[in-house]
C-alpha cells in the first residue's frame, strides 16, 4: 500500500510540474485558488495520514489524485497563464514536491 500511495503522489507532482493556463486571466485565477486549496487539504492529509490507518491513506490517495486531475487541466493550458500566474503555480508545486518528499520519508520509517 505504501508503495501505490507513493506512486500516486508522484504521479501527482509530475503533473503539477507539467504547466498551466487558461484564456481569461481571472478564470485562471480562480482555478489555481482551487488547486491551491486542494494541494493544501492533500499536504494535511499526507501529513496526518497513517501507514497503519488505512482510511487516512485511501482519503489522501483520493485528495491526491483530485489533485492531479487538476494539474492536468492546468498543464493542457499552460500557454495561456500570465507570467504571475505561472510563478504562482511554481510556488504551489515547490510546496506540493515539498510535502511529497515528506511524506515518502515518513512511509518509509
Amino acid at each position: 500500500m505504501k508503495k501505490s500511495v507513493i506512486a500516486i503522489f508522484a504521479v501527482v507532482i509530475a503533473f503539477a510540474m507539467s504547466g498551466c493556463g487558461t484564456s481569461q486571466p481571472n478564470e485562471w485565477d480562480e482555478y489555481l485558488d482551487k488547486y491551491e486549496a486542494a494541494v493544501d487539504s492533500t499536504v494535511e492529509m499526507g501529513q496526518n495520514a497513517s501507514t497503519e490507518n488505512m482510511e487516512s491513506l485511501l482519503e489522501f490517495a483520493a485528495m491526491a489524485q483530485h489533485v492531479g486531475n487538476m494539474a492536468q487541466e492546468i498543464g493542457a493550458n499552460s500557454d495561456k497563464l500570465s507570467s504571475k500566474q505561472a510563478k504562482r503555480l511554481a510556488e504551489i508545486t515547490e510546496k506540493l514536491t515539498k510535502a511529497s518528499e515528506e511524506f515518502q520519508k515518513k512511509t518509509q520509517q
